[in-house]
């Protein structure tokens, strides 16, 4: 699911972020300028040993001086506008450009060797605005040293000399292209990995914040189902039912997004001994009950007695909550969904099947992703899905546990789901 599109910021946020990154940028340009002018004299002098050119240079940094301090108050008297902001990143950009093609033209046009001034506004526009700017910065620096190049060779000789033009203005405008490719890669990249910790971090936040309500709501309803002395109807026991397992649902769905989350690895335990026997039977009768499908239950023969897999009960009977859960979700009343447990050597192996709808084989890929919108509503299904996190977090739990989880299924032939995790049996 992209959620980039979405935000949780007012305008007031927004500016105030844009503002710390043009503050960054015009403190960046105070060396840069420095830098840029001082190498331009200096090469000046030691080529023509005249001294003209270091008055025009020096010009041309007072310009950019003064307007990047002009720029710099207004950044800061309003840090809080978010439209002044916009304004400020665009009047840094084309300062950078206006500044570039004047050196340029000052250098003598088509003979000038600093051509990688025009790359500052095309790095200037990954890191001020976003990826999407930045071909179109790029494309700005080509316009701005062709129509520099050109002006210089009409000021200076009355006509362009194409023969000596035609390469510079095929030539750099198509670096300036492939530079920003690269930037919009790199930039790519990096706002990816931040937007993926944004998320996760939030999304930690929401679940551990209706972590408590939910489960403060299902230990109320438990205690209203079996308290003796409350005089309960036939009509209210059933509602109760039905609110245990709609409880008991919206718990398992914070669960799985604070599994989504990368920090959920940091607190497992996976060293605990568990009955996954025991744990399977609870897990099958808790969703029968939920989903008020006891009858179509059914368990297939396999061990018997007590087997034992090393791992969290807590993280496994999630997993089989969310497969059963999914096995019900996706069949009809009446069909059966098969289940059962079986050890060979040091292999126990969790069997999940049903004869239900399936899955047609260009979905298969996305039953695993996380967030997927396009597994919410497969078709033909009558039957809405959730987060799409289940199956994710099953695979990752399971994963953790250095077991596999493997999915077969067809498209009306049924679903049948295996895990495999090392265990003994007693």
């Amino acid at each position: 699911m992209d959620l980039t599109k979405y935000t949780i910021q007012g305008s007031q946020d927004v500016a105030r972020a844009l503002a710390k990154n043009n503050l960054r940028w015009i403190d960046l340009r105070w060396y840069y300028i420095i830098l840029f002018g001082a190498i331009a004299m200096m090469t000046s002098v030691l080529a023509t040993l005249e001294t003209n050119r270091v008055l025009e240079y020096g010009q041309i940094l007072l310009i950019g001086y003064l307007v990047n301090v002009l720029l710099f108050l207004l950044c800061r008297q309003f840090s809080v506008n978010l439209w002044a902001q916009r304004m400020i990143t665009v009047g840094q950009l084309f300062l950078d450009l206006f500044m570039g093609s004047l050196i340029i033209y000052v250098q003598g046009g088509v003979e000038a060797r600093t051509i990688i001034l025009y790359a500052i506004p095309i790095v200037a526009a990954g890191f001020l605005f976003s990826r999407s700017w930045v071909m179109y910065v790029a494309t700005a620096s080509g316009g701005a040293y062709v129509a520099t190049i050109l002006l210089h060779s009409v000021m200076t000789t009355g006509t362009i000399d194409w023969v000596e033009c035609a390469v510079p203005v095929v030539f750099y405008p198509m670096v300036f292209l492939v530079l920003a490719r690269i930037v919009e890669f790199l930039m790519t990249r990096e706002t990816n990995n931040v937007r993926e910790r944004a998320y996760n971090s939030f999304l930690s936040l929401l679940a551990h914040q209706l972590k408590h309500p939910a489960s403060a709501s299902k230990a109320i309803i438990d205690v209203m189902q079996h308290d003796d002395t409350a005089n309960h109807t036939e009509q209210t026991r059933h509602y109760l039912q039905l609110l245990s397992g709609e409880s008991q649902n919206q718990v398992r769905l914070i669960d799985n997004l604070l599994e989504a989350t990368p920090r959920s690895e940091e607190d497992a335990h996976l060293d605990d001994k568990v009955n996954i026997v025991v744990l399977v039977e609870k897990a099958a009768h808790q969703a029968a009950v939920a989903h008020q499908r006891i009858g179509d239950l059914t368990r297939e023969s396999g061990a018997g007695g007590v087997v034992t897999v090393r791992g969290s009960a807590i993280k496994l009977r999630l997993v089989l909550a969310n497969l059963f859960d999914n096995s019900f979700r996706h069949t009809a009343d009446g069909v059966a969904i098969r289940y059962g447990v079986s050890v060979r050597g040091d292999v126990v192996s969790i069997t999940i099947a049903d004869d239900g709808e399936g899955v047609a084989p260009e979905q298969m890929p996305l039953l695993s992703d996380k967030f997927s919108v396009e597994k919410l509503h497969r078709e033909g299904s009558q039957h809405l899905g959730g987060l799409g996190l289940g199956l994710y977090v099953a695979k990752k739990i399971i994963t953790a546990h250095g077991g596999t989880l493997e999915v077969q299924s067809s498209k009306g032939h049924g679903t049948t789901v295996m895990i495999q995790m090392k265990g003994t049996k007693q």
